[in-house]
């Protein structure tokens, strides 16, 4: 949800970030219609919120990590 967080993007805060990547990647349904609202309004344009939900949170739904989740991961598959 880095994405999220970009000033040009949607200017989310750290703490904001980490919550959209719960709902998203634990598909907490109840909040999925909240955090969308919030992308859209909080997006610089209305056509950028609509194509970071459809294009950047919503392929995610279910499956994300964090930076540091994913770079644990790929570190310790790459020793062998």
């Amino acid at each position: 949800m880095k994405m999220l967080m970009d000033p040009n993007i949607c200017n989310f805060s750290l703490g904001d970030a980490n919550k959209a990547r719960k709902v998203v990647g634990k598909k907490l349904m109840d909040k999925i219609p909240e955090l969308r609202d919030k992308v859209l309004r909080q997006a610089k344009s209305e056509k950028l919120g609509q194509y970071v939900w459809r294009y950047g949170a919503g392929p995610q739904m279910g499956y994300s990590f964090s930076v540091v989740m994913a770079l644990t991961h790929l570190t310790r598959s790459s020793r062998g």
